[in-house]
């Protein structure tokens, strides 16, 4: 059981290739247990524009087991900001805190790529999953391309596995000028 941060479910979407991303993957693959909690959950769901892509990230993300937080998680949260503080570390962002408040509550280790993180597991106890520092020599295809080299002629969802609607969705925003700007962004799945 781990609990992912949203710093890696942001590169996971985003398909960018770090060791942090393929440890996800490795575990979505394998059907370990993912956790989340309502801060990450908060997070990941705010960052996404479209509709039709928020209601997807939104149900794929019920799948996982959801620590829930009360009003102690939030003490502990503010007790480790001020353990830290005494120490000289300032965590840049107090939901951090949150986060590890709840991994630590739980039990459960952190899957991150933040580096307010790394003193509150070296003071605090939090556990972390280690990755190495550098991703593997072979470097991370996108989906299309991946499946491509598997063989394969459809994009498959990288939860489930199943099919996925095809190619980047346009996004379109209105300029200063009140002109249609469309540009393509990669697809969350």
């Amino acid at each position: 059981m781990t609990i992912v941060d949203t710093t890696v479910w942001i590169d996971f979407f985003l398909d960018t290739n770090t060791p942090q991303t393929q440890m996800l993957q490795h575990m979505l693959n394998a059907g370990e247990d993912i956790c989340i909690c309502g801060v990450i959950l908060a997070e990941v769901l705010q960052g996404i524009r479209e509709d039709a892509d928020y209601t997807v990230v939104a149900s794929r993300f019920e799948a996982f087991l959801f620590l829930p937080m009360h009003q102690g998680t939030f003490v502990n949260a503010a007790q480790l900001y001020r353990t830290l503080r005494r120490r000289g570390i300032t965590i840049r962002n107090a939901v951090d805190c949150m986060i590890a408040a709840a991994a630590i509550e739980h039990d459960v280790p952190l899957l991150h790529h933040d580096r307010d993180f790394d003193p509150i597991a070296e003071h605090c106890g939090l556990k972390v999953i280690k990755t190495s520092e550098k991703p593997n020599n072979k470097p991370r295809l996108p989906v299309a391309s991946r499946n491509r080299a598997a063989g394969e002629d459809e994009k498959r969802d990288r939860f489930s596995n199943r099919p996925q609607r095809s190619g980047p969705r346009p996004r379109t925003r209105r300029t200063d000028r009140g002109q249609r700007r469309t540009r393509t962004m990669g697809t969350l799945m």
